[in-house]
């Protein structure tokens, strides 16, 4: 437990990825490249508090802006930031087992780009902890974020009867994510000519 909570708390500061390529984005999505992958490091309880406020301007039920604070500060949990667009964090990590994704753009956009940057923040989550497995959750009213997490490779395994605290409860859709898939997704393919 010792490896998350040194990254959690800026102790480990180098670049996420090394080696991005990236696909270009169109429609004022802003782009991220690699040097605008970092772990996060909280410098003062004001700062954190300035992210539990940009979090809480996405219109999200408030336990899930509890949540979100209460992920800021847990010593299992790993927050990347993805240049001033969002943050790509895991919470609950058992190294050697499980972490649960999830994602934040504060401009809610879900462009091509973000998720080959999710991918690679994965790959690196997956090899850093040991992982076996990446979950996620999504409202089942939310089919777009849905879309992005099976564009990544996500797998539907299940609904969870109305776990999402809104006005009245929703079902959440559940996706997770084996190690192997990931790496299956990350292989490079052949070229293929159809001429």
């Amino acid at each position: 437990m010792d490896n998350v909570n040194n990254l959690h708390h800026g102790q480990h500061e180098r670049t996420i990825v090394k080696d991005i390529r990236l696909s270009s984005t169109r429609d004022g999505v802003t782009q991220l490249r690699p040097d605008d992958l970092k772990p996060l490091v909280l410098e003062t309880p004001e700062h954190a508090m300035q992210l539990v406020e940009q979090y809480a301007k996405l219109k999200l039920p408030r336990t899930s802006v509890e949540a979100f604070a209460a992920t800021l500060i847990a010593k299992n949990a790993w927050f990347v930031q993805t240049g001033e667009v969002g943050l790509v964090y895991l919470s609950g990590i058992i190294p050697g087992y499980y972490g649960y994704l999830d994602v934040v753009f504060w401009d809610q956009k879900l462009h091509r780009n973000r998720k080959e940057v999710v991918k690679m923040i994965m790959a690196e989550a997956f090899e850093k902890f040991e992982l076996m497995k990446i979950s996620v959750s999504v409202p089942v009213s939310n089919v777009p974020l849905k879309s992005f997490y099976r564009d990544i490779g996500f797998v539907m395994e299940g609904t969870l009867r109305r776990m999402w605290p809104s006005q009245p409860p929703t079902d959440l859709w559940v996706l997770g994510m084996l190690r192997e898939e990931l790496e299956c997704s990350l292989l490079p393919r052949p070229k293929t000519s159809l001429v």
